[in-house]
């Protein structure tokens, strides 16, 4: 089985063992596409009731590159995105044996909040700056929607959350080489900040699946 989607998300499936289903999902975290898709992968896959018979693997993009004088993370849309992807991260990862119907619900979660979030922190320096403190709104209140705990993500995060972006960084460029090209909306002129991270306009162009899909069964999709 293999679904592919766009550069931003691509979710790739294979026999990882015979009683398993193996489903690697390639996302960013402010991905504008991905509300839709993690709605689509909820609909199509999730709400079957096969959640016990799958090993998702879930993998963050650094599209940008990695900053190995500051080991880090070039993210799309400046520091909150990769910041919110670790977070995505530590929802597979900061303790064991977590279950995979919970983790997918935090994940999906937070993608339902992606356009706040890319609101309140992508388009200008001041929104740039902004502090942590909206995230965390956010991220406590899927956390919780999980019966995940927050201080323990956060430790999770702290320790190990650029060490599992680099991998994951290392792992899509190794292994997808050629199946990811960086392709700027026409119309969008992005600047970089003085960390050498791409901004993009306050407002975009509405290009994304959302706004095409008006009236179609998809468009379901935008809303929920």
């Amino acid at each position: 089985m293999s679904v592919a989607h766009s550069s931003e998300e691509r979710i790739e499936a294979s026999s990882a063992k015979p009683e398993k289903v193996r489903i690697e999902i390639i996302a960013e975290s402010m991905c504008p596409n991905c509300k839709e898709h993690s709605y689509l992968f909820e609909e199509h896959v999730m709400s079957k009731g096969v959640a016990d018979i799958l090993d998702i693997n879930m993998n963050m993009m650094v599209i940008d590159g990695w900053n190995t004088m500051k080991d880090k993370g070039e993210c799309e849309k400046g520091r909150w995105d990769c910041e919110l992807g670790k977070y995505q991260l530590a929802g597979w990862h900061y303790a064991e044996d977590l279950a995979t119907t919970n983790s997918w619900k935090y994940t999906r979660c937070l993608f339902k909040e992606q356009p706040a979030l890319i609101e309140h922190y992508v388009g200008s320096p001041k929104k740039l700056e902004s502090s942590f403190d909206f995230m965390e709104t956010k991220i406590t209140t899927c956390a919780e929607e999980a019966g995940f705990t927050f201080s323990e993500m956060k430790t999770w995060v702290q320790d190990h959350g650029t060490k599992k972006m680099y991998d994951d960084y290392q792992h899509i460029k190794d292994h997808h080489r050629s199946g990811f090209r960086h392709r700027q909306p026409p119309g969008v002129n992005a600047t970089k900040n003085d960390e050498g991270q791409r901004e993009l306009p306050a407002r975009l162009p509405q290009r994304t699946p959302c706004a095409r899909c008006t009236g179609h069964r998809s468009s379901a999709a935008c809303a929920t």
